[in-house]
């Protein structure tokens, strides 16, 4: 079992820091700190780290962060997790212009991926945003943060007259995902949910790359919903027959507002990447496509696209670039200097 040395605090959060580490043989890891209350121990670990481990160790694949180890260091559980350099928010933020479309392609690409490969091992992310999408140099992305993770067979909710919409069954909580990604049918109060709810946010951040500008900016929970309305219309029971039966879909009037054409909330946007982002933000979770299906869509085979071109040159290193920022914009956020601590006393989640 390796021990692992603990560098500088690379990012920090409501469930403790995170820090740049390494393997006693020098292998590069991220280690993320959880508190612990009475001790290192099953006890007192929080819901959410015992969610993202459990979800994690069922997981495998390029564009799902790697879990490697869990151990115990004073009154802290540490995640010995895949080190990456920054993520998409910071790449966002940090770029001067927009995307290419063909990297807002490779992105989308990466987060449909991994999300299909999510949904087929029926697990459910309920917190997907760009600050959760993890990058390394390369541009390799991969999806973080399972701390909402549930695990959801969709076969046995469609046998019980659900399916990505959740229909009948157990019921979850509504206030899950970050407020801009949230969907329709969570802003609504549903209890019942399936894998639509990460699509959606699949679809926002779809329309975020193309954008470079968060597609529904809510200033608090009554401003999304309005926000989403005055892109979408007003929603009809003809599209939607569930919606009248959400907890608190008649608990707020709005003005009866008519959809805006996509051209006009994406305009720099081709029509096939128009009608992927239609596809996934739909009011009806039923409709939205699955992340399978979505991934095969036209637009990722339509020009530009992989096939025809040459990554060896300018555009690869602007990204590198914009990598390299990112990673220096948020190390000096974390305001955090260097520190070497060994830690690792393993056994917590032995198999």
């Amino acid at each position: 079992m390796d021990r692992y040395t603990q560098l500088r605090k690379i990012g920090a959060g409501s469930f403790g820091e995170v820090y740049r580490g390494c393997t006693a043989r020098g292998a590069a890891r991220a280690l993320k700190t959880v508190r612990v209350s009475g001790g290192a121990s099953l006890q007192g670990f929080p819901n959410t780290a015992l969610r993202e481990v459990r979800a994690l160790r069922e997981l495998s694949h390029v564009n799902v962060v790697r879990l490697y180890d869990v151990v115990a260091s004073g009154s802290a559980v540490v995640l010995v997790m895949e080190l990456m350099v920054c993520d998409l928010a910071h790449l966002l933020r940090g770029s001067a212009v927009p995307l290419s479309e063909l990297r807002a392609k490779r992105y989308a690409a990466q987060l449909l991926d991994g999300l299909a490969y999510m949904h087929g091992r029926h697990i459910l992310h309920r917190d997907l945003k760009p600050s959760n999408l993890l990058l390394s140099p390369a541009g390799v992305l991969k999806i973080a943060d399972f701390g909402l993770a549930r695990v959801h067979d969709d076969r046995q909710r469609q046998r019980r007259g659900g399916g990505k919409g959740g229909g009948e069954g157990e019921s979850y909580t509504h206030q899950v995902a970050t407020r801009w990604y949230r969907a329709p049918e969570l802003l609504f109060g549903a209890r019942h949910y399936g894998t639509g709810v990460d699509l959606w946010a699949a679809g926002c951040i779809l329309a975020e790359l193309l954008n470079h500008a968060p597609l529904f900016p809510g200033e608090n929970d009554i401003n999304q919903i309005y926000r989403v309305l005055q892109v979408l219309g007003q929603p009809t029971v003809k599209a939607w027959p569930e919606v009248t039966s959400l907890p608190d879909f008649n608990k707020i009037s709005f003005p009866d507002l008519a959809p805006v054409p996509f051209h006009h909330v994406l305009p720099g946007a081709t029509d096939a990447a128009i009608a992927l982002a239609r596809s996934l933000l739909t009011y009806n979770p039923e409709d939205r496509a699955a992340a399978a299906t979505a991934r095969g869509h036209a637009w990722f085979s339509t020009s530009p696209c992989e096939a025809e071109t040459d990554d060896a040159g300018g555009e690869a290193s602007l990204e590198a670039s914009w990598i390299r920022a990112a990673v220096a914009e948020k190390e000096k956020q974390s305001g955090a200097g260097s520190r070497r601590e060994t830690i690792g006393k393993p056994g917590l989640f032995a198999d």
